[in-house]
């Protein structure tokens, strides 16, 4: 029997993103800093953001778990100019709950 996919597959998530609205060579862009950092980072990572944008809680959060966990600032700009989807289009796009793939039962 196939693992069940997991619940937050296709949902939004919950949480306050910490991280600042910037412009960066004149894109809207996402900045996650470390905590704490003095200054100093490991490097830097640039999430580019799927259809639903840069503003999506979900990637705003996981920008920054990579900033705080991994001591890294990361940018993820607004590669979409304001025309991503619609975050309520989430349902009608990932109908995913109890649906399994053929392939998803063969793991």
């Amino acid at each position: 029997m196939a693992p069940e996919l997991p619940s937050s597959c296709c949902s939004l998530h919950t949480g306050t993103p910490t991280g600042t609205e910037e412009t960066i060579h004149n894109l809207p862009t996402y900045v996650a800093q470390p905590e704490n950092s003095n200054g100093t980072v490991n490097g830097t990572i640039v999430i580019i953001p799927d259809v639903f944008g840069w503003d999506l809680i979900n990637l705003r959060l996981l920008a920054d778990s990579y900033a705080k966990r991994g001591n890294f600032r990361v940018l993820m700009p607004d590669v979409h100019f304001g025309d991503a989807f619609a975050k309520d289009s989430l349902d009608v796009a990932f109908p995913l709950k109890g649906f399994e793939p053929p392939w998803y039962k063969r793991l």
